[in-house]
C-alpha cells in the first residue's frame, strides 16, 4: 500500500471535466481530469509524447464552453503500462501556478 504524501487532499474528477493544455505555436492537447485539489490536478490523455514545463490550462465540460483557465506546471508525466489503445495513454500531474 502506498502512503499518501500530498499536502492537500485530492478529490476524484467525478464526471466529464476536461483540461486543454495550451501553448503558443503548439498543438493543443486535451485530457480528462482524474483528480483535483487546491494545489493541482491529475489528467489522463492520449499521446506518444510527454508534456513538459508550464502551460495555460483551460478547464471545460461538454455542458459549458469553459469553466476556468489556470497556469500550471507539469510535475510528472508517465505512460500507463496497461494501456490497450493504439495511441499510448499517459497520466500527468500538474501544480497550479496562478489563476487568470
Amino acid at each position: 500500500m502506498r502512503l499518501e504524501q500530498r499536502r492537500k487532499p485530492r478529490f476524484a474528477g467525478g464526471g466529464e471535466v476536461f483540461a486543454a493544455f495550451i501553448r503558443p505555436n503548439e498543438p493543443i492537447v486535451v485530457g480528462k481530469i482524474i483528480d483535483i485539489s487546491l494545489g493541482g490536478l491529475g489528467v489522463r490523455y492520449l499521446s506518444s509524447e510527454n508534456l513538459i514545463g508550464a502551460y495555460d490550462v483551460a478547464l471545460f465540460s461538454p455542458f459549458s464552453s469553459q469553466i476556468g483557465r489556470i497556469r500550471a506546471k507539469v510535475i510528472h508525466d508517465k505512460e500507463i503500462e496497461d494501456s490497450l489503445d493504439i495511441q499510448p495513454v499517459r497520466h500527468c500531474g500538474l501544480k497550479f501556478d496562478r489563476l487568470f
